[in-house]
């Protein structure tokens, strides 16, 4: 009887869409699933030789959900700003992990630090969070002379 019972919540469980424990209802994602502007936040570090100082940033992410992906960043470290434009490509797993790669097209201004930027690679790798679009991306970027570490959020 106590068998007939049990198979009995089972069922009834399973009728009325409760999960198993464990079972948690998983959320797809792919490159359609970065789409839109994102308002970007990033903190991170410069290095140069012995030289290493504390960047902040803000700026934008958009993507029309094909994989490509444009940003354009207001970064400072120590008195220098420098105003970022890169493009790119990015690749997102089912899970809403991904990764990519980034070209910074132009840093302005001309004053022998921000425009030595421009043409350097930065590779990226994040997170997606929500669903699609993605509510949130975290993501970090790296090269040989950055780190940074990011958050954004829909315009």
């Amino acid at each position: 009887m106590k068998n007939l019972r049990f198979a009995g919540a089972i069922a009834a469980a399973l009728l009325l869409g409760i999960a198993a424990p464990g079972r948690a209802q998983q959320v797809l994602f792919n490159n359609r699933s970065l789409k839109g502007s994102y308002a970007m936040d990033a903190t991170g570090t410069y290095r140069s030789g012995a030289l290493q100082l504390t960047m902040v940033g803000t700026g934008v992410l958009a993507s029309k959900g094909d994989g490509n992906v444009q940003a354009t960043m207001t970064m400072m470290d120590a008195s220098i700003v420098c105003n970022v434009m890169l493009s790119g490509s990015s690749t997102v797993q089912s899970n809403g992990m991904g990764t990519g790669s980034l070209t910074i097209t132009s840093s302005t201004p001309v004053n022998g630090v921000c425009d030595k930027f421009a043409g350097q690679q930065v590779s990226f790798a994040f997170v997606l969070e929500g669903k699609r679009p993605a509510s949130r991306i975290k993501l970090s970027l790296t090269n040989d002379v950055f780190t940074l570490l990011g958050i954004g959020e829909p315009q």
